[in-house]
């Protein structure tokens, strides 16, 4: 990576700690840090998401994501209807099942050159 990577604790300071410990993780400038496979990072995403108490809402995610694209100055996204995708209120397990029967395969992330290679 060319440059650091800001704390994501500084725009997100609600954030669960093991959730930012793992996305730091899988930032680090040594691969030696980082997760060796997809598998791995899964797994660990899958446990933040089960420790998780709060059902995922539409509603406070799309507000998140509008406030995103306000910052990043990226155009409003004006879907007709048929495009619309109706929203319902889902919990973390509903994303993963249950245990990590559907994280079947691993596959190897290559490490990045760094900037000073």
């Amino acid at each position: 990576m060319a440059c650091e990577v800001p704390p994501l604790e500084s725009t997100r300071p609600d954030l669960p700690a093991e959730l930012t410990r793992t996305v730091h993780r899988a930032l680090e400038r040594d691969p030696q840090k980082r997760f060796r496979t997809a598998r791995q990072m899964a797994r660990a995403l899958a446990r933040v998401l089960r420790r998780v108490a709060e059902p995922t809402d539409a509603e406070p995610l799309g507000e998140s994501v509008a406030l995103a694209r306000e910052r990043l100055k990226l155009p409003p996204r004006d879907l007709p209807p048929s495009q619309l995708v109706p929203l319902r209120r889902s919990r973390p397990g509903d994303l993963l099942g249950e245990g990590d029967d559907d994280l079947r395969e691993s596959v190897e992330i290559p490490a990045f050159p760094s900037a000073k290679d």
